[in-house]
């Protein structure tokens, strides 16, 4: 470059904004990208290497026409309880436990022999939690929501009742019975 001369930005071959000399074919010029670490208080937010100006929000000043209270705290906020997950069985299930298991079972199996799948799935999900997601008690009433609640997804469809098959198919795959999603064709009516 010579001292007179400065650099344009063009929209010619190379695409637009590149940078070069006017009637010069030019080609963009790559910068490596740099993160730098700001003080919090900058007024800068820095996400991977890119910049965003963030407006800080000014704290209105009390009214003039109204009394300030002096010493007396804003009220606090309420206590946070903490999310607790439950922890996983190191234990194989008490007798009391398969027990109940099965009389959930029996009654999901009532359910599904009314084609009740709502109550169907509650009863497993309750048999699931007291002896575990993968234990033989639940077995037999799985597969039954499965077989069943497959036929049910199967007949909605038929019936071009998609949003009845994909509501059906969500609380069956909630558990675990997902036999039913071979069913859903994705052109008019995907699996959710």
């Amino acid at each position: 470059l010579q001292p007179d001369e400065v650099p344009a930005v063009t929209n010619g071959p190379s695409g637009p904004g590149t940078i070069g000399l006017p009637g010069t074919p030019s080609t963009p010029v790559m910068q490596p990208v740099t993160t730098t670490s700001l003080p919090l208080d900058a007024g800068v937010v820095a996400v991977q290497g890119t910049t965003t100006p963030v407006t800080p929000v000014p704290t209105p000043a009390p009214d003039a026409g109204r009394a300030a209270v002096v010493g007396v705290d804003p009220p606090e906020a309420p206590a946070v309880r903490p999310v607790v997950r439950p922890t996983p069985r190191t234990q194989a299930p008490s007798a009391a436990d398969e027990t109940t298991a099965r009389q959930y079972v029996q009654s999901g199996l009532q359910a599904v022999g009314r084609n009740d799948f709502r109550s169907a799935v509650a009863a497993l999900r309750e048999a699931q939690r007291t002896v575990g997601r993968r234990s033989p008690v639940t077995a037999a009433l799985l597969g039954e929501i499965d077989r069943r609640g497959g036929n049910q997804v199967l007949g909605f469809l038929q019936q071009g009742n998609c949003p009845g098959a994909q509501q059906l198919y969500r609380e069956l795959s909630g558990v675990g019975a997902t036999g039913s999603q071979r069913y859903f064709d994705a052109s008019w009516c995907p699996r959710p």
